[in-house]
């Protein structure tokens, strides 16, 4: 039988529940597959500033640690330090939320620690643009500004009677994904309360937070290290059990791949998560997280139907906007073709950023599973 959990915050997937078969929930497995000792382990909560302590991590041995959720969203880097003293970052959870409890893996490999000085000049790598690649958030305006409506047809706001009538062809023709109404969650009374608040922000202020930034941009710096920490980005495809979209197509050569890191389940070796940062001219960021859901990992999706508000030319889909300083950020999440992705964007236009997810999800349609 398959347990239930729901993603507050897997990439930006807040109202999402899935489920993963013989997983240890809400942890973190620490891997030292190094040779050396690996000191002053600790746990650091980004959003919540706090730090915990795990100490030393003998050769190739591993520690297991239980996330300390909150109700809000946060993300999660390992520190630790070498025999030489060297001091390292890793990232852990991306997106972490008491709704996502997934079991998460960080692999200390020697290939990480064997070259300190990789780290003092990352430069090489973070303008790396691999021709198979690329493209990501703030406060509430008002509603979103449809004057400039996406060049892409069918790709528009709907209300909750339009997305009801979508509803049931989607759970016909998509086995892993159901779309349930809240109060068929099975959820405790507590949690459905919270979810429901979130919902009144979404559909009031235009974010589940209600305008706050939660995540959105604020782990560049940890994806930057990452990317260089892996040796560039194929060495963090080959840690996948799929192949990701193929974000050059889509963005060009005018948007660089800054950050990306590899998470998810852990089957087999390889995860089903990737999540890539972009930069681009005039400002312009994006952030994508792909999650596949691997029958292997035996994933399924269940989508609160209260948080869809969007129809991406056919795909359900929840449609967020906030505002950092005088920039748009908007936020997007969907599923096609096995494949789940939250984007983020800031410094784009509404239209822009419309035609862009309609095109990542064109091409995930086209993928082979």
């Amino acid at each position: 039988m398959q347990t239930k959990f729901s993603l507050i915050a897997l990439m930006t997937i807040p109202l999402l529940a899935c489920s993963t078969a013989k997983q240890e929930k809400g942890t973190i497995v620490i891997n030292n597959n190094s040779s050396v000792l690996i000191s002053d382990v600790s746990v650091d909560y980004t959003s919540a500033k706090k730090s915990v302590p795990i100490g030393e991590l003998a050769p190739h041995a591993s520690r297991t640690y239980e996330i300390e959720y909150s109700d809000a969203e946060d993300s999660i880097v390992i520190h630790y330090t070498d025999a030489q003293h060297n001091k390292y970052t890793q990232t852990a959870v991306p997106y972490a939320a008491k709704y996502d409890k997934q079991r998460y893996v960080v692999d200390i490999t020697p290939d990480l620690i064997s070259d300190k000085s990789k780290m003092s000049t990352p430069q090489t790598e973070l303008t790396d643009n691999p021709t198979s690649e690329a493209k990501g958030a703030a406060v509430y305006v008002t509603a979103i500004d449809e004057t400039a409506p996406s060049s892409k047809t069918k790709a528009v706001p709907i209300n909750s009677a339009e997305a009801e009538e979508l509803f049931e062809a989607a759970n016909r023709t998509n086995s892993q994904i159901l779309y349930v109404g809240i109060e068929e969650s099975g959820l405790p009374a507590s949690e459905i309360a919270k979810l429901k608040q979130n919902f009144a922000n979404l559909n009031s202020k235009g974010s589940y937070s209600g305008g706050r930034i939660t995540h959105e941009f604020v782990n560049t710096t940890a994806f930057k290290m990452a990317l260089v920490k892996n040796g560039g980005l194929s060495n963090i495809l080959a840690k996948l059990n799929f192949v990701p979209t193929d974000m050059g197509k889509i963005l060009g050569e005018d948007f660089k791949l800054v950050g990306a890191e590899y998470s998810g389940a852990l089957n087999k070796g390889k995860f089903n998560s990737i999540f890539r940062s972009y930069e681009g001219p005039h400002g312009k960021r994006l952030e994508v997280n792909e999650l596949y859901l691997t029958p292997d990992n035996n994933y399924s999706l269940e989508v609160y139907k209260e948080s869809i508000n969007f129809n991406l030319q056919g795909h359900l889909a929840t449609l967020q906007h906030l505002k950092n300083a005088d920039k748009d950020i908007y936020d997007l999440d969907f599923n096609v073709n096995k494949r789940v992705f939250s984007i983020s964007a800031e410094g784009f236009s509404y239209s822009e950023f419309i035609d862009i997810s309609v095109e990542i999800a064109a091409l995930a349609s086209q993928a082979q599973n």
